[in-house]
């Protein structure tokens, strides 16, 4: 019996820390995947990223995370693939959300950032117009308790009290380039 409690007392932080790792892991496939999904849309829409928030010139809801209506989800598979991996399990709600501004069942999805994703509500930024995509960031987590479509471009912006550092006090970051890395939310930060 004492060796029992033993093996017990070490197995269950050890199978904890395995199961926080796959959560990390899953959420770069996530972002990954997002990302993805988003440079196709840009290949197809004269090379613009799709807007974080807002309409575009049309006044259609030409937006990432508006799940029914975002072109974007032709790109991932389909509107319950693209709520899917636009959550992180970390993230995830339990029960589901009945927020109609996150419109989201699955949970608070990633934030996008508005230098990337949102210009002025009428126009797409273009991938051509970010210089070195290597470190520009075009989205992270989401703090669930501060919840909003993005964050600012500048330190004292209060919009990045939004990111969330769900990763054992790090967030999962998707840079323009398509790479992923894990951080300190406040390494990111201009």
């Amino acid at each position: 019996m004492v060796i029992l409690g033993v093996l017990t007392a070490i197995t269950i932080p050890v199978v904890g820390r395995v199961r926080a790792a796959a959560r990390t892991t899953q959420c770069q496939s996530n972002l990954r995947q997002l990302h993805a999904a988003i440079s196709l849309h840009a290949s197809d829409n004269k090379g613009r990223y799709i807007q974080g928030i807002g309409r575009n010139a049309a006044n259609t809801a030409d937006i990432w995370w508006s799940w029914a209506t975002s072109p974007l989800a032709a790109y991932a598979g389909g509107s319950a693939a693209l709520q899917r991996i636009a959550v992180c399990q970390e993230n995830q709600a339990t029960p589901p959300l009945l927020n109609p501004y996150i419109n989201n069942a699955n949970g608070y999805p990633y934030l996008v950032n508005y230098v990337v994703m949102y210009q002025d509500g009428t126009r797409a930024v273009p991938v051509s117009s970010i210089e070195t995509p290597a470190r520009m960031l075009m989205m992270v987590d989401s703090e669930r308790t501060n919840w909003g479509v993005g964050f600012g471009s500048t330190t004292n912006d209060s919009k990045w009290a939004r990111v969330g550092a769900l990763h054992d006090g790090k967030t999962n970051a998707l840079w323009c380039d398509g790479h992923v890395t894990t951080q300190l939310v406040d390494s990111l930060k201009p």
